[in-house]
């Protein structure tokens, strides 16, 4: 089951969905909630474009949504979404966030929301290996001194047990004023002390 951590300042509160349904549901109530028209939106783990395309929608053309997808041809999904609906505030990226800027495993499943850096699965259940890519990771701050995206004001992250090394990827850029959206893997965070 997905549970979503969502951190308002110096609150943590934590949802727990019971289906797809209320993960959809959850996903409208969490952007509207938490965006209002021009911010600036950055979707880690995008798939098709779950969060990217109300995020976008939400925000309206004085913001911008970055979304970043590794896998190819969940990457092209995505775009073809963006494409579908018309939307002119979304930059996609087909590589990771993480900790650092290098290259690096991505272990492909049958089930494509179950895509990792980890050759084994932990939630909701293991499912089989397909093979295995080489993406590139870069660090969500490094883009920002780059000048590649603006800094966020919203930050959904959800990449299959290595939100922590996303997060980390954050320290370079002031993230005081904003709202932060992890689904937690419990497992692989617990193994790195956070609960």
């Amino acid at each position: 089951r997905k549970r979503v951590i969502i951190r308002f300042g110096e609150i943590s509160v934590v949802y727990e969905p019971t289906s797809d349904e209320n993960y959809r549901s959850l996903v409208a109530e969490v952007i509207h909630a938490c965006i209002t028209p021009g911010e600036i939106a950055v979707d880690v783990g995008a798939h098709t474009g779950l969060w990217t395309l109300p995020l976008a929608k939400r925000i309206l053309s004085a913001g911008h949504v970055y979304a970043f997808e590794p896998e190819p041809a969940t990457f092209s999904a995505l775009n073809r979404n963006v494409k579908l609906n018309h939307l002119t505030n979304v930059t996609t990226f087909p590589f990771a966030l993480t900790d650092r800027e290098s290259d690096r495993l991505f272990y492909i499943r049958q089930n494509t929301e179950l895509h990792s850096f980890f050759d084994v699965t932990v939630e909701p259940y293991n499912q089989a290996l397909e093979k295995s890519i080489v993406v590139k990771t870069h660090r969500l701050d490094a883009l920002v001194s780059q000048g590649l995206i603006r800094p966020p004001t919203f930050v959904k992250i959800d990449v299959e047990g290595a939100e922590l090394e996303v997060l980390k990827g954050l320290q370079g850029i002031c993230i005081d004023d904003t709202t932060i959206v992890v689904e937690k893997h419990s497992a692989p965070l617990l193994s790195q002390g956070i609960n």
